[in-house]
């Protein structure tokens, strides 16, 4: 059971303004044949009361199908509280967040925990369950971990359109900062077998590797070049796209690119190590 509160439909507004200014940017990727589709499924917010979805053992946080739906509550307890923490790690947190106010800083990084959500779930209407294209890619194990791949990947370089286009509050360097917070929860927490863990270590990998994202022993986190960290999120968007274009996939295929680039790499596993060592 869920119940929709003031809470619940204030946030409403701004999460499906958010999704009808990324609908209207799917152009920016080729993929501007789901905007429609996008644009005209509302999303929605709302308190749970007592489990539900498929395994009513544990709680979702969202879900996009049978309808978007934001579980505000399993949002603030499975993510929110611990998602401030790791946006303390980064070195350029002080500066970035500097002209806030604690209390409107505080309830903007809230805010932006929950959109990443959102837009992850967003980004499941391209490509779609069910369509030809994921189907070509099988059943099981190996199409669900691309279809997380593609959700957790699709709307990153769009943010910083979306925040031109005043779809969504705060700066580019901050939104760089809430991304990067929000793989490090997966990354940390998930097993490494997990759909969850493999498509945060694929969105942050590279940059890792590259330098753009640096870090000491200690767990202080650096994005060095935010200019860089959108021109990767794009080239990677592209790069998982090219999966679902290409009419050639096959099963194996998808299962081999999942070995190849969803595996943490030496300095990223060094990370992940540190994250957990440091955690608070």
């Amino acid at each position: 059971l869920v119940l929709t509160t003031p809470d619940a439909k204030a946030e409403e507004g701004a999460i499906n303004k958010a999704k009808d200014v990324m609908a209207d940017n799917l152009g920016i990727l080729g993929v501007e044949q789901f905007t429609k589709r996008l644009k005209d499924e509302p999303a929605r917010c709302a308190v749970t009361l007592g489990a539900h979805g498929v395994n009513t053992l544990f709680k979702a946080v969202a879900q996009e199908k049978p309808a978007i739906v934001l579980y505000l509550d399993e949002q603030e307890r499975q993510y929110d509280n611990e998602f401030y923490q790791q946006i303390q790690r980064f070195s350029d947190t002080p500066a970035v967040f500097t002209d806030e106010p604690d209390l409107k800083r505080n309830k903007q990084i809230k805010f932006m925990s929950r959109m990443n959500t959102m837009l992850h779930e967003f980004s499941h209407f391209i490509y779609p369950d069910g369509s030809p294209e994921l189907q070509r890619m099988g059943q099981g194990k190996t199409a669900t971990v691309i279809d997380e791949v593609r959700a957790e990947m699709l709307y990153r370089p769009l943010v910083p359109h979306i925040l031109e286009a005043q779809g969504l509050p705060g700066t580019r360097e901050q939104w760089a900062i809430a991304m990067v917070s929000s793989s490090f929860q997966g990354l940390k927490d998930e097993a490494s077998d997990s759909e969850y863990f493999l498509n945060n270590a694929y969105a942050i990998n590279r940059c890792v590797e590259k330098g753009v994202i640096t870090y000491s022993q200690e767990g202080t986190v650096t994005i060095t070049d935010y200019d860089a960290f959108y021109k990767i999120a794009h080239d990677q968007a592209q790069e998982v796209l090219g999966l679902f274009r290409d009419e050639t996939m096959t099963e194996q295929k998808a299962t081999d690119w999942i070995k190849t680039h969803c595996q943490p790499g030496a300095k990223l596993q060094e990370l992940i190590d540190i994250l957990k060592k440091t955690d608070k």
